[in-house]
């Protein structure tokens, strides 16, 4: 029988949609797209979704609510993450979203969110055994499966707006506060990592990266000219490219770094925390290599509402 499903992930920095066919026979891709609304911009400050974020991430829903008709999606999942879980005043964008649009949001948990994340990954790459990571606007999520099976899930209120709002006042940014970021997060990092992989096996698990932060990184690292994700998925970075990426990164100021091949200009902003937070992940998990999954979240949100 065939379904067209759609689903949105409504992200601290990120709304993006996938629109599937999906089958007896497997998955076809209609329509994929993303757009930067900056959802949890200011959040650190005062706890609250700031108008502006919350206006233009409204102005996407609307657009892709048109789209979903458009493809005559029937199923559909609309979700949050980090940015809707904690801000106090969350449940005012959720109401509008549904009086505006017809769309219900659903915040997901942290577990939830590791689980869909999981299962994306783990449909499109053979990795048994691996730790993804996945760092997003306002937290960053670590799924460590053993075997084919999820053995850990784990989640920290971290992620690439909150770090550049705290750290990264300065543009370019400064030696001073890129060594505080880093330290900040070598404290946080070394514990979990360690608690986390404490019963894997004595080689380690391959560590997958997915999500804007390793994909862009990926595509930087390729030097791409526009996103192509079948160049990007399965992408690895070794660590030592990953540090000289991070350097010429942290070094141009954000209208120099605005025009690099393979960054989205408005994510320029961010991808320094966004580097040091992953170089700090491989550094703390022992890791020479980063593999970059394309997949996430929103095929396993698809996958999990295909199932229902």
């Amino acid at each position: 029988m065939e379904r067209v499903c759609s689903a949105v992930d409504v992200g601290s920095n990120t709304v993006r949609m996938l629109i599937q066919r999906i089958t007896s026979e497997g998955a076809e891709e209609l329509l994929r797209t993303q757009r930067i609304t900056r959802l949890a911009g200011g959040m650190m400050r005062t706890g609250l979704l700031r108008r502006e974020g919350m206006e233009e991430t409204l102005r996407v829903l609307k657009e892709y609510a048109s789209l979903m008709r458009l493809h005559r999606a029937e199923g559909r999942i609309i979700f949050g993450t980090s940015a809707l879980r904690e801000a106090r005043n969350s449940r005012e964008l959720i109401n509008r979203v549904y009086e505006e649009t017809g769309l219900t949001v659903r915040v997901l948990s942290e577990e939830e969110e590791g689980v869909f994340t999981f299962r994306g990954v783990t449909r499109s790459m053979d990795v048994p055994t691996c730790l993804i990571i996945d760092v997003g606007g306002g937290s960053t999520e670590f799924i460590l499966s053993v075997e084919g099976e999820v053995r850990c899930l784990r989640s920290i209120p971290l992620g690439v707006v909150k770090l550049a709002e705290e750290f990264i006042p300065s543009d370019p940014p400064s030696p001073w506060e890129l060594e505080a970021l880093q330290k900040e997060l070598e404290s946080i990092l070394r514990p979990l990592l360690r608690d986390l992989l404490r019963d894997c096996p004595e080689e380690g698990p391959l560590l997958v990266g997915t999500g804007g932060t390793a994909t862009t990184l990926a595509a930087i690292d390729l030097g791409l000219e526009a996103y192509r994700r079948e160049r990007v998925h399965r992408h690895t970075l070794s660590l030592e490219r990953l540090r000289e990426i991070f350097n010429r990164l942290s070094r141009f100021p954000l209208a120099e770094r605005e025009g690099i091949r393979g960054l989205e200009r408005k994510r320029a902003d961010v991808i320094v925390p966004g580097a040091a937070l992953t170089i700090a992940v491989m550094e703390a998990s022992a890791a020479d290599t980063l593999t970059v999954s394309d997949a996430g979240i929103l095929e396993g949100a698809l996958i999990s509402l295909a199932e229902s």
